[in-house]
């Protein structure tokens, strides 16, 4: 991925490069013939043409067409995920593009057969080298830290904002916060989900400037009674963040401090 294939992908959008082989492979079968002759190849050709069509969504008046037929349509929240379907019609059509290249190849020696298979086995190798994710690294879970109590038993009303809260392209990192929420189950404004309303992103980018004026009124807009910051994220915070007016200290960590918010 690093090397070349990250070049495919838009980070904004789903990924859905098929990959060089495969993508060799279907062109044969549509260069030979195959994809047109053989009723199973032209069945996976339409598939991936009807897969490509859909992953428009409305922009094109078939999705709104088939929207309105088809009520279960109704239930699908990524129209663009449609061409997982152009994915499975090019796999399908390189392995018709595959099978193509065989019987020549078995004809034109009297060690064909085995040449044959060694190109099948070479299109498995390289069809999964380029795909490759290998080593999957993970995240080692350290269990929620201790402070987060001091929120399950604070008397007055909660509704919790942890900092620095992350914008739209990295909002999968909330998901930590989240996590952290199972200590106290109080309201948070940090979420994750595949779709960003406009009023997180206007809020994520106003506390930016934490702890300034903005932030302030940002977080007070958004009914935030306790604010929790991440010390060890934060580029810089100003040396004084503990003598804020508008913010009570309530618990300090290592790397972690909440405060509560001055009632105004």
């Amino acid at each position: 991925f690093n090397t070349w294939s990250h070049r495919f992908v838009v980070y904004d959008a789903t990924a859905l490069f098929p990959g060089v082989v495969a993508l060799v492979l279907a062109g044969g079968a549509l260069v030979t013939g195959v994809a047109v002759r053989d009723r199973r190849a032209r069945a996976c050709l339409a598939i991936a043409f009807v897969g490509f069509i859909l992953s428009f969504g409305p922009q094109t008046p078939v999705y709104t067409l088939a929207y309105h037929a088809f009520p279960l349509m109704h239930a699908v929240r990524a129209a663009s995920r449609f061409a997982v379907l152009v994915l499975f019609g090019i796999a399908a059509l390189a392995g018709f593009g595959l099978a193509s290249l065989l019987p020549p190849i078995e004809r034109r020696s009297t060690r064909g057969h085995t040449l044959a298979r060694a190109v099948v086995a070479a299109a498995i190798v390289f069809a999964n080298l380029e795909a490759l994710r290998a080593p999957i690294t993970y995240v080692p879970f350290r269990g929620i830290p201790r402070i987060y109590e001091v929120l399950r038993t604070e008397p007055d009303p909660v509704v919790a904002a942890e900092l620095p809260m992350y914008r739209a392209p990295d909002i999968a990192r909330n998901a930590r916060y989240e996590l952290h929420s199972t200590r106290y189950w109080k309201p948070l404004v940090n979420g994750y989900s595949g779709i960003v309303p406009a009023a997180y992103e206007a809020r994520a980018e106003a506390l930016r400037g934490f702890p300034n004026d903005a932030s302030r009124e940002a977080l007070h807009a958004a009914g935030v009674t306790h604010v929790i910051v991440h010390l060890d994220a934060f580029g810089e915070l100003p040396p004084a963040l503990n003598r804020v007016e508008w913010l009570v200290p309530l618990a300090t960590s290592r790397n972690i401090r909440i405060y509560r918010l001055r009632s105004r």
